[in-house]
């Protein structure tokens, strides 16, 4: 990841622009996404999914959630 991905992510989150000037800020937020990188998704209900993603269409990234439908049979 380089600092320019650093740099447009922070962008896309809203990070206030005098925190993309700051190294300090700039390094937690990098230390954020690679925590967030080596996540893995999280099962929800379908409703719990759509709660969510509700008008947020545009996001593009790695899902820190997933539902399936229609549910598997729990025996």
């Amino acid at each position: 990841m380089t600092r320019d991905d650093i740099i447009r992510m922070a962008r896309e989150a809203n990070l206030p622009s005098c925190h993309l000037t700051h190294p300090k800020a700039l390094e937690r937020f990098a230390a954020l996404v690679a925590a967030h990188e080596r996540e893995k998704p999280v099962q929800v209900s379908p409703l719990e999914f759509v709660t969510a993603v509700l008008e947020k269409e545009n996001l593009v990234g790695k899902p820190s959630m997933w539902a399936q439908w229609p549910n598997e049979e729990k025996k």
